[in-house]
């Protein structure tokens, strides 16, 4: 018989109520004092024109935040924590249970012991999904990094659950471009790489073995670079990697351009993909695209409206293998460190189903 010990963490009414009222005056002074931080996806880097790694420590943007004076995980110049909590409530059309899942949970450590020197760390879930070391030079926008990191592919996109088209399989090659701990590989990179006006970002990585974890074949490459100003940004990004056994896997190849434009209220966000899977044995081709899009528009502050769409070719000489996903959604700011974020996913795929979704996420970050 298991005994209930559920009386030992009941809360008192009065000591509730005081808890309660203490959250609501701290959210009401974040509210009037407006220290809110929309630092947290492409819309902020399209909406001041920055570069993603004014806010990141990952040079291509996403992951650990850069830490602010005022951050509550900062411990001292040399160390600082972070975290990135994501819960998210699905509801699919033609099914009568929602359900609750940990969209993603990761903690990072982040040790600087020189101004040049960043040492970072990061798990999502119990895996380790970052582990390298990266140096700065002092005097001009260029660095290195060795270790696991996320390749520097394209459009850092914000999705509740790592599912946009343009980033998982089967556009999403075998090392893939998602930010699930998985996708992350081994190797070096560096690049150019200032707040503003232009980027430059190339990885030289094991890339993945079909067969086996053969690592004497051709390593991944994988690029981005483009230009920044106030209102647009422009870029280009490629990939290549060949998969082991040499005679049976396959020749992974994507490039595409991606950019984002500010047009009074409005944000626009977009990235194309196109590729192609050639078997090494057969030479036989497989081609295949991926479009996103995205309009944000601020209806009041600290509230977002929001438009996507996704597109996936996953063969250009079939006919009847496209799906699109059609996705109207909001945003809203709670906190400075909290979001409150719904979509509504309209699936259209051959053959048609009744799996149009509903989502509701609650999202967390330091």
């Amino acid at each position: 018989m298991v005994k209930n010990n559920s009386s030992r963490f009941q809360v008192p009414g009065s000591r509730l109520k005081k808890i309660v009222f203490r959250l609501l005056l701290f959210w009401m002074s974040n509210l009037v004092i407006g220290t809110w931080n929309l630092c947290s996806q492409p819309y902020y880097s399209a909406k001041k024109g920055l570069n993603c790694a004014a806010c990141h420590v990952n040079p291509a943007g996403a992951g650990m935040r850069r830490p602010s004076p005022s951050a509550p995980t900062l411990i001292n110049d040399s160390l600082n924590l972070g975290a990135d909590f994501r819960v998210l409530l699905t509801k699919t059309e033609g099914s009568s249970n929602s359900s609750f899942n940990i969209a993603r949970g990761a903690f990072y450590v982040l040790a600087e012991p020189a101004s040049q020197i960043s040492l970072l760390y990061s798990n999502n879930q119990g895996a380790v999904s970052e582990s390298y070391a990266m140096i700065k030079t002092p005097d001009y926008p260029m660095y290195a990094r060795a270790g696991r990191f996320f390749v520097p592919y394209g459009l850092q996109v914000n999705d509740p659950d790592n599912s946009s088209y343009s980033r998982i399989a089967p556009f999403g090659p075998s090392v893939g471009f998602s930010m699930a701990p998985t996708q992350t590989d081994t190797g070096v990179e560096f690049g150019l790489n200032p707040k503003s006006n232009y980027f430059l970002n190339m990885a030289l990585t094991n890339g993945a073995a079909s067969g086996g974890a053969d690592n004497s074949d051709p390593k991944a490459i994988t690029a981005r670079w483009g230009i920044i100003t106030k209102p647009a940004a422009i870029g280009a990004t490629f990939f290549r990697n060949k998969t082991s056994p040499a005679t049976s896997g396959e020749t992974e190849q994507r490039y595409g351009i991606f950019g984002w434009t500010k047009i009074g209220p409005l944000v626009i966000l977009g990235e194309g993909g196109w590729g192609s899977d050639t078997a090494n044995a057969t030479g036989q081709k497989t081609n295949l695209q991926a479009l996103f899009a995205e309009i944000d528009y601020e209806l009041f502050e600290n509230f977002l409206m929001r438009g996507r769409l996704d597109h996936l070719d996953p063969n250009t000489k079939n006919v009847n293998d496209e799906r699109s996903r059609y996705i109207l959604g909001s945003e809203w700011f709670l906190w400075k460190f909290m979001s409150l974020e719904t979509q509504y996913r309209m699936i259209q795929e051959t053959p048609s189903s009744a799996n149009n979704e509903g989502l509701l996420l609650t999202h967390v970050w330091f």
